[in-house]
């Protein structure tokens, strides 16, 4: 996705009007005047285009290959992972191709290309010089955006080419089992495999539902997409592996900021209490991102969601924006918080969240590469490590309500009964130490102060760079799913989400012969909307769930609570059912004073309790009089499409049919 480094040239869109920045006055202070009246100009300094960008009221122009508009230029898709698998492969080939050389500096690129083709044929890829120079200049007069190597032919429209989700799944599990052991088995035969057990799978279906044969080269792609150190481990074993792609430059000692982050997980050695009723609700969890040169945090979670998809996308959410928040949330802070940005490299443990294919998309689109720790290796990420330490020694251990890590260092003191400090005082408190103590002394791992490394190191480094549209990294950072139209709209986990725009959709789905299946992202703090995919203007639309008595406000945790707890009853999922439950629930836990501590912290996470809370409550106060101004009329009742009856409608819902055993009720939760 689009970066933006701030400088003369650069332009943006705010209040439809063009603007073009002329030059650069003061550091991050910059002089800039309207397109179409060069006479108008005006002072506007980095800190004031992020606030606006993240309030979601400005849009920077991007370029390059791909971009179309006039004064303001921009992507004529949105999201890289929307487009036909075929293009992502590409692109994704593509930038591998020239990864070698987008940091490389030297007098002549010439003997350098001629190796690395020399390498790419050894691998049975063969690449031409002339592709090789074309692919780079594409990605560097783009500000290194990865969509500038999708092919131009993504424009023709060609977009039944995806893979049908059966035949993938035959496609990974064939690798896995055949192909990633010791017995060596080549592609050619992992191919031959997978067509023999798609020509079986053929015979039971009928003429008009055939799963397609995949080429050889499909197969292939999908073997090079796997980890390099997991398939040699598999085929040679650890000591080759490492030996081969172990000592690899993501485990080097970054030489300046965001070059390598860390990120984390642990639970904190407190007690804290509610911030109403004042019952002990448990110890939080903290995930932490910390960048690995300069020692100085640049983002965190805090909350009762245990390790998990959601507390990353926070943390990260946090880590690459700027902290404008803190000003008004938090006026005592002597110091700001400056550090921020796009890291090249996340260095994460093997923990499933991970490893999760949310976090992997968007990473791909953020252009992050996700480096995992070898196995029972944790020091390679012993910065992260530290930080914990330091927290809990400096910052916890002071605090009452502490319960210490070392069950020796306790005696007789009891955390639960000692714990007074609130949820909202300990991210207060927490904040105060990162900025006004920890970033401003002396750090030994680093060997200098945090603030001091990083504001160093940006005298001589151009600033963070910024993302081009705030939706676009917001969106990116999202869960992925999949679902099909019907006349209630998309059904999601028994929720409906219903749009106008969907009978037009649904008609270019039918003229083009696809099948009924379109990709959505939404964020699982927030499941009263999801971002529905157009793949034939490659941009998202919002769109609403059908029950916002029910949706508004609610988490994806809370719901799959409430449907656990009607699977339990054995009750009919529909609009009263839920209603009923969650207003159940809300009885639950307003009387909290009931509840035990597990059963509190339980209440906690089903409130969305967490410090995302904190820092979006100023930009949800700036958009509410925008929100009451052009407030959409919801549909309720179906929308009548030219669909024909299909077995799965049903008035009673089979909750069984959802994997939802695994999770946590909120009395029984681990």
């Amino acid at each position: 996705m689009g970066q933006i480094v701030l400088g003369r040239g650069t332009r943006y869109l705010l209040n439809n009007r063009s603007y073009e920045i002329a030059a650069e006055i003061a550091r991050d202070t910059y002089t800039v005047f309207d397109i179409e009246y060069p006479i108008v100009t005006n002072t506007i300094n980095r800190e004031e285009l992020a606030e606006l960008l993240q309030e979601g009221q400005l849009q920077f122009s991007e370029k390059g290959k791909n971009t179309e508009g006039d004064f303001i230029k921009k992507y004529d898709f949105d999201d890289l992972s929307m487009l036909p698998e075929e293009m992502q492969e590409k692109a994704m080939y593509r930038f591998n191709v020239i990864k070698p050389f987008i940091k490389l500096e030297v007098d002549s690129l010439s003997p350098y290309v001629q190796a690395r083709i020399d390498q790419l044929k050894e691998q049975g890829k063969i690449v031409s010089r002339a592709s090789l120079y074309r692919w780079l200049k594409d990605y560097k007069d783009s500000n290194n955006d990865i969509r500038s190597l999708i092919p131009s032919a993504h424009r023709s429209g060609n977009f039944g080419k995806r893979l049908y989700e059966e035949v993938e799944v035959i496609i990974e599990r064939t690798i896995d089992k055949y192909y990633l052991s010791k017995e060596k088995k080549t592609v050619k035969t992992i191919f031959e495999l997978v067509s023999h057990q798609i020509n079986v799978e053929n015979k039971t279906r009928s003429k008009t539902d055939q799963l397609p044969l995949p080429s050889e080269s499909t197969v292939l792609r999908r073997i090079n997409d796997r980890d390099e150190y997991k398939v040699t481990k598999a085929r040679k074993g650890e000591k080759t592996a490492w030996e081969k792609h172990g000592q690899i430059n993501p485990f080097e000692k970054p030489t300046y900021p965001l070059q390598r982050v860390e990120a984390d997980h642990t639970r904190l050695d407190l007690f804290v209490v509610d911030d109403e009723t004042r019952l002990p609700i448990g110890r939080p969890w903290v995930t932490s991102i910390l960048d690995v040169y300069t020692g100085y945090p640049l983002g965190f979670y805090i909350g009762f969601e245990p390790p998990s998809y959601t507390s990353v996308m926070h943390a990260l959410n946090h880590a690459i924006f700027t902290k404008g928040y803190m000003k008004k949330t938090y006026p005592k802070m002597v110091n700001n918080w400056v550090a921020h940005g796009l890291p090249e490299v996340l260095v994460a443990d093997n923990g499933k969240e991970f490893h999760s294919k949310h976090l992997r998309n968007a990473c791909d689109q953020l252009q992050i590469e996700l480096v995992h720790c070898p196995p029972g290796k944790p020091w390679y990420k012993g910065a992260v490590e530290r930080y914990f330490g330091t927290i809990n020694r400096n910052l916890i251990h002071q605090t009452k309500g502490t319960s210490f890590s070392n069950v020796m260092d306790k005696g007789e003191y009891n955390p639960e009964k000692n714990a007074v400090i609130s949820f909202n005082k300990l991210l207060e408190y927490f904040h105060k130490w990162v900025v006004d103590l920890y970033a401003i002394d002396f750090n030994k791992g680093v060997k200098g102060v945090p603030i001091k490394l990083w504001e160093k190191s940006f005298e001589f480094l151009p600033s963070p760079a910024l993302p081009s549209t705030s939706i676009d990294w917001k969106i990116i950072l999202m869960k992925i799913e999949k679902g099909s139209i019907q006349r209630s709209g998309i059904r999601y986990k028994h929720l409906f989400y219903q749009s106008d725009k969907f009978v037009k959709l649904l008609h270019e789905i039918n003229v083009k012969g696809m099948k009924n299946s379109v990709d959505f992202k939404y964020d699982p703090t927030d499941i009263s909307k999801v971002f529905v995919y157009n793949p034939f203007d490659y941009s998202y639309f919002e769109v609403l769930c059908s029950d916002q008595d029910y949706s508004q406000g609610l988490n994806e945790y809370t719901h799959r609570v409430i449907l656990k707890k009607l699977n339990e009853e054995k009750k009919n999922v529909d609009k009263e059912a839920l209603a009923a439950a969650r207003f159940e629930l809300e009885e639950m836990m307003a009387s909290e004073h009931k509840l035990t501590l597990t059963e509190r912290q339980k209440v906690k996470r089903v409130k969305g309790k967490g410090s995302n809370q904190i820092w979006t409550e100023e930009e949800k106060e700036k958009k509410t009089v925008l929100e009451k101004k052009s407030k959409p009329e919801l549909k309720t009742e179906p929308i009548e499409m030219n669909l024909p009856k299909s077995k799965k409608e049903q008035k009673v819902v089979n909750l069984f049919a959802d994997d939802i055993n695994g999770e946590w009720g909120i009395l029984n939760a681990e």
